[in-house]
C-alpha cells in the first residue's frame, strides 16, 4: 500500500509540474486541474486564479456546515499570493487514504499520459 501512495504523489508531483509549465498561463484543462486540485486542499466553495497576477482567491463558508450553498453570500474570502504556483501547489499535497483517492481521480482526469491513470486506476 505504500508503494501505491508513493506512486499516486509521485503522478500527482509529475502533473503539478506538468501543469505548471507555461508562460502567461496554463491550457483550460490544466487551469480545471489546478482549481480542482485547490479547492479540495482548502476545503473551498470556489478557488479563483488569477495567474497573471499570481494570486488565488478562497471562498471558505462561515461557520462550516454540509448546507454550502446556503451560506455561499456569506463565504469568506482569502486571497493567497504566491511567487511559484509549482511550489505552491506541491507544499497543498497531502496524506491520508482519502487524499489519494481523490489524486488518483485528478490523475485520471488531467494527465496527459494514459499510462499513468491505468496505473492509478488497478489498485485502492
Amino acid at each position: 500500500m505504500v508503494a501505491h501512495k508513493n506512486t499516486i504523489h509521485e503522478n500527482l508531483e509529475k502533473l503539478i509540474k506538468e501543469s505548471c509549465d507555461f508562460e502567461t498561463q496554463p491550457c483550460a484543462d490544466f487551469q480545471k486541474f489546478h482549481k480542482a486540485f485547490l479547492k479540495f486542499s482548502f476545503s473551498a466553495l470556489n478557488v479563483e486564479l488569477d495567474y497573471g497576477k499570481k494570486s488565488i482567491l478562497v471562498y471558505n463558508s462561515k461557520p462550516f456546515t454540509d448546507n454550502r450553498l446556503a451560506l455561499y453570500n456569506e463565504a469568506l474570502l482569502e486571497k493567497i499570493n504566491y511567487t511559484d504556483l509549482e511550489e505552491t501547489l506541491l507544499g497543498c499535497v497531502d496524506e491520508g487514504a482519502f487524499e489519494s483517492r481523490f489524486y488518483r481521480h485528478l490523475i485520471c482526469e488531467y494527465s496527459e499520459n494514459p499510462s499513468l491513470a491505468e496505473t492509478n486506476t488497478k489498485a485502492s
